[in-house]
């Protein structure tokens, strides 16, 4: 009878431990919209106020500070008070164990990491009712995922110089061309100026997008060539990258060289 007492002990306590959760800023406000329904006396026995903010600041993917200020409606707007504010110390724990731990959901790389989420919370009833249906009923995150459209293999595309003044005169010039598996053709842009890149689909906090690694040559006499520049830049909503630099070389306030880039990757 102990024996088996103390399998399923272990059993619980496994199963106590194995709890999921996600750092989806739509399901989380959700979550705490209805918290805060469910124990708005106990809230509002604390702060008076009608509307307030936290803002959840991270630090290495883990919650590192929570702080709280009133949120001043008038009729033409809505503008935050610089006091900070203290509230029932349930609501500060839950909000805090809602995003304990948000690493980056990008496999590649540590960088895209959380770092602040502000969230305003009404605590007037009917109006925290509206904005947790209005939560039920329009998921941002959800629509930007169903609506994602991922660059396809041999997508076509068009280059669109708009300036390329490198040290010398001012180049423009529009290409078409196809990508061949996600990789683009090496592309003259200019004279002596080479183009090429490639297109992945990658993700931050769940949410995925398109990117565009590049890579900009300039080719020499005697078969020589130097990298100008190498970057990655995002592929907007409406299947845009932007690719731009600046850079002015001044002595004594005058310029002397002036380098600048702005092309546009536009896919069809």
């Amino acid at each position: 009878m102990k024996k088996t007492f103390a399998i399923a002990l272990i059993i619980l306590n496994n199963f106590a431990f194995s709890q999921s959760h996600n750092c989806n800023t739509d399901n989380n406000i959700l979550k705490i919209y209805e918290f805060v329904q469910l124990n708005l006396d106990s809230i509002k026995s604390y702060t008076k106020n009608d509307i307030i903010k936290v803002s959840i600041d991270f630090k290495d993917a883990f919650v590192e500070n929570t702080s709280y200020s009133v949120v001043n409606t008038t009729q033409d707007s809505v503008s935050q008070k610089t006091n900070q504010i203290t509230v029932w110390k349930q609501l500060d724990t839950y909000i805090k164990e809602t995003y304990k731990f948000c690493p980056s959901l990008d496999f590649e790389s540590e960088e895209n990491l959380l770092t602040n989420v502000s969230i305003i919370i009404p605590l007037k009833e009917d109006f925290l009712e509206n904005v947790i249906e209005d939560s039920k009923n329009t998921n941002y995150t959800n629509y930007l995922i169903e609506n994602f459209k991922k660059i396809n293999v041999n997508n076509k595309f068009i280059v669109k110089v708009k300036k390329l003044n490198l040290g010398a005169e001012n180049k423009t010039a529009i290409i078409k061309s196809e990508l061949n598996y996600y990789n683009s053709d090496i592309i003259q842009i200019a004279p002596n100026y080479y183009l090429l890149f490639s297109v992945a689909c990658t993700s931050e906090n769940g949410i995925p997008y398109n990117e565009l690694k590049y890579k900009l040559y300039k080719t020499r006499a005697i078969n020589k060539s130097d990298l100008i520049l190498k970057d990655d830049v995002r592929i907007d909503d409406n299947g845009i990258a932007e690719l731009f630099f600046e850079q002015k070389n001044k002595i004594n306030g005058e310029t002397i060289n002036e380098y600048e880039l702005d092309i546009e990757i536009i896919f069809e």
